[in-house]
């Protein structure tokens, strides 16, 4: 006996209700027919929603057969096309074809189950032993539902069963041309169990792929753009808070082994910094100073820049080499016009959140 999971589509509201109220005419109707129906399922006309529906039962249902109640409106196949399209293709994309016969194209094998009632046809398929069976809709058929459910699980039947033997797994494969190939090759086909879950991987749980519904892309876009942004954003602060912070270190222990270096101060009765301002001027002429403050990290080479002005500082985000660094350098202010000379001697520096530059003047904060 098939256990049978019944899916009323809902084109229209008034078949959805008279199925709904049926349900048990219904299930005895299909006992009759060697089918248990598990359950019923309402889903909307558009393909994706179906798609969506169908995958869920699939997934540890133990449902082996899927009638498809409503779901046609048309005489000729174009409704069925336009309804089952999506689910067809995720269905082909777990078949593969075997090396012997890898240049052909594996496709679900979609019959006809002939005329349901005023011109109307249903169509099924299979797919490793599943059974999908699609009706039209009740009122175009003129027949009472038990009635057409009846005659379409009977001649899907003999559709089945002349079908078995070409195609086994339910599967035609074509040629490049589109033609079917020999039915003999039909049984060089694999297909994953369509009732077990599928591993995506981690990139396809993330990467939108041409088998997600419009929903899924648009949330895995949103997913990469956020972690784009979030990657972006510590990429930052990595920068800011570690790479740029380790490279103004590296550059300030540089001029400082170069400045005073421990042979020139090596005198512990002598408090006074010694400089060797020789070595600072063969780096930068503009170093024309050095502040050093106990206690604190402050202890660099101060700079001055004659074309200075109000809105252009030199050193505000250059290192004493000249090169850019957001850490900037120590400099006098424009406005002290004769440099470290200066009756008033105004200097800038970066409060910086390592700690360095300025950062230090801070200890003597009230």
């Amino acid at each position: 006996m098939y256990q049978c999971e019944l899916f009323d589509v809902q084109t229209k509201k008034k078949d959805a209700v008279a199925l709904a109220q049926l349900e048990k005419d219904v299930a005895a109707t299909m006992g009759t027919s060697g089918v248990k129906l598990i359950g019923v399922t309402p889903v909307k006309a558009d393909a994706y929603k179906l798609d969506a529906a169908v995958s869920k039962k699939l997934i540890g249902s133990g449902s082996d057969m899927f009638l498809f109640m409503n779901a046609l409106d048309t005489p000729d196949n174009s409704s069925f096309r336009k309804l089952f399209f999506r689910l067809i293709s995720h269905l082909e994309s777990d078949i593969t074809v075997g090396e012997e016969h890898k240049e052909l194209t594996p496709k679900l094998k979609v019959s006809s189950v002939g005329d349901l009632g005023n011109g109307y046809k249903g169509y099924c398929f299979s797919l490793a032993g599943k059974r999908f069976i699609a009706l039209p809709q009740t009122a175009l058929t003129g027949k009472e539902p038990n009635q057409l459910i009846r005659d379409a699980l009977r001649q899907a039947d003999d559709v089945f069963r002349k079908n078995a033997e070409k195609y086994p797994e339910g599967i035609a494969l074509f040629d490049s041309k589109g033609e079917e190939a020999d039915p003999s090759c039909n049984r060089d086909v694999t297909v994953k169990d369509p009732t077990m879950p599928q591993k995506q991987g981690f990139l396809r749980s993330f990467i939108p792929s041409k088998e997600d519904t419009k929903r899924q892309k648009r949330k895995k876009i949103i997913v990469l753009a956020l972690m784009a942004v979030i990657l972006i954003a510590l990429g930052v602060i990595l920068k800011i808070f570690v790479f740029d912070s380790i490279q103004n270190r590296a550059v300030m222990s540089k001029i400082q082994s170069i400045g005073h270096p421990d042979e020139l101060n090596n005198d512990p009765e002598n408090d006074e910094l010694v400089m060797d301002w020789d070595a600072l001027k063969a780096i930068n002429e503009e170093i024309v100073g050095w502040i050093h403050i106990p206690d604190t990290v402050i202890d660099y080479p101060v700079l001055y820049h004659e074309g200075d002005d109000r809105y252009n500082q030199y050193y505000i985000k250059r290192t004493y080499e000249k090169k850019y660094s957001e850490y900037g350098s120590i400099f006098i202010d424009y406005r002290s016009t004769d440099d470290v000379h200066s009756r008033n001697v105004s200097m800038h520096g970066h409060d910086m959140l390592d700690g360095s530059m300025f950062a230090g003047m801070l200890k003597y904060s009230p």
